[in-house]
C-alpha cells in the first residue's frame, strides 16, 4: 500500500530515490537513474530508469518557468490524473500513457514512460518532410474524444471545474491579450467570451503538437492539466493555430496545407455532431488562438518577427472592424499573409 510523505522535489535524484523506495515502486539495491526532461513549464517532468522498468515522473510548479508571472494552483495535477484515467476508457489502447499512481498530498503523478524509439509531433512538423498522414490521424484522435464524450452527463459531471484551463489558458491566452490591445475587447466579449458556458464535450485543452509522440506511425496524447468538460471549439481553434502558424513558418507547399487537410478531416468526422454555428464559432476561436499566440503571454519560440506582426496587423484590422468568418477563415488568413504589402 502506497503511503504519502511531504516535502520532495522530485528533480533531486536522492529525493526521488527515497520516494520510489518509500513507495515501493523499487527494490532496496535496484538499479535507479533519474533524468531531468526538459520542453515543459509548467511541471517538474523526470523519466526514472529502473531495472525492468521506465516511468515518467511528474511535479506541478505554483509558478510557471517563464518570462512573465505566471502562477497556478499544482494541485491541477490532479486533473491530469484524471484524465489520463478518463482517456485511456475513451481511446484505443497506447494512445494515451499508461496511469500508476497519483500522489495527491505531494502533487506527483506517476506514469509508464513510453519506449524508444519515438518523436516528438512538434520536432518532426518543423522539419522539411511532409507530415500530412500525422496530421490526419491529429484531426482523428481530437475527433475522437470529442465523439466519445459528447453530452456525456458523467464526464460532465467528473471534469465541470474549469479552474486550471481558465488559470493556463483564457486568462493568459486571452484575457492577457486583450489588456493589450484593448481595441479587440469587442469582438472578443462577442465571438468568444460569449460562449463560455457552452458544455458537450471533454476537452483536452492543450490539444498541441508539442504534446504529442509519434511511435511507429501513432500517435500518443500528453499532457492533460487543464482537461474539462467545454467547449469542443477551443481545442479545434487551439491545435489549429499550431499547425497553421507552423505551416507559415516553414512555407513549403505541404506544410502550408496542414490547417486546411487538419480542418477537412476534423469536421468530416464531427460533421454529424456539428451545426454550421458550431464550426463558425470554432473558426473565430481559431482565430482568437493565431492571435494569442503572435501578441499574448505564450508566443511562438519559432516564428520570424516580420511574419508575426504581419499577422498581428490583419488581425487587428478584422477584429477592430466588420469581416465575415466562414468555414474557410483559415486560407483567407493564409492568402492575406503570405501576400501582405
Amino acid at each position: 500500500m502506497m503511503t504519502n510523505l511531504c516535502n520532495y522535489d522530485i528533480e533531486k535524484s536522492e529525493d526521488l530515490y527515497s520516494y520510489f523506495l518509500t513507495h515501493q515502486m523499487m527494490n532496496e539495491g535496484e538499479s535507479f537513474e533519474s533524468k531531468m526532461l526538459t520542453g515543459g513549464v509548467s511541471n517538474r517532468t523526470v523519466l526514472v530508469t529502473l531495472e525492468n522498468e521506465q516511468y515518467v515522473v511528474k511535479q506541478g510548479l505554483a509558478k510557471l518557468r517563464v518570462t512573465e508571472d505566471w502562477f497556478s494552483d499544482p494541485e491541477r495535477i490532479h486533473t491530469e490524473g484524471r484524465g489520463m484515467i478518463a482517456l485511456n476508457n475513451l481511446l484505443p489502447e497506447g494512445q494515451v500513457p499508461e496511469f500508476i499512481y497519483l500522489d495527491k498530498k505531494n502533487n506527483i503523478l506517476i506514469m509508464k514512460a513510453i519506449e524508444n524509439p519515438h518523436d516528438n509531433f512538434k520536432d518532426l512538423l518543423l522539419t522539411d518532410a511532409d507530415h500530412s498522414k500525422l496530421v490526419k490521424q491529429m484531426a482523428e484522435l481530437l475527433a475522437s474524444i470529442h465523439t466519445a464524450s459528447w453530452n456525456n452527463k458523467k464526464l460532465k459531471s467528473e471534469f465541470i471545474d474549469q479552474k486550471y484551463f481558465y488559470q493556463l489558458r483564457i486568462n493568459p491566452f486571452f484575457k492577457f491579450t486583450i489588456d493589450k490591445y484593448a481595441e479587440v475587447s469587442d469582438w472578443f466579449d462577442e465571438n468568444i467570451f460569449k460562449y463560455e458556458s457552452i458544455r458537450n464535450s471533454l476537452v483536452h485543452g492543450d490539444f498541441s503538437p508539442k504534446n504529442i509522440l509519434v511511435k511507429n506511425d501513432q500517435l500518443i496524447l500528453l499532457d492533460h492539466e487543464v482537461i474539462h468538460y467545454g467547449d469542443f471549439a477551443f481545442d479545434y481553434g487551439f491545435s489549429m493555430a499550431h499547425l497553421f502558424l507552423k505551416g507559415l513558418h516553414l512555407e513549403s507547399k505541404h506544410a502550408l496545407k496542414y490547417s486546411e487537410i487538419y480542418s477537412k478531416v476534423y469536421i468530416n468526422k464531427m460533421n454529424h455532431l456539428l451545426s454550421e454555428e458550431d464550426i463558425l464559432r470554432a473558426q473565430n476561436l481559431f482565430l482568437a488562438c493565431v492571435f494569442a499566440r503572435v501578441a499574448g503571454k505564450s508566443k511562438t519560440n519559432y516564428l520570424d518577427l516580420k511574419k508575426e506582426k504581419i499577422i498581428k496587423k490583419i488581425l487587428l484590422k478584422w477584429f477592430s472592424g466588420k469581416f465575415e468568418i466562414t468555414k474557410n477563415i483559415n486560407k483567407k488568413l493564409l492568402n492575406e499573409v503570405l501576400n501582405y504589402g
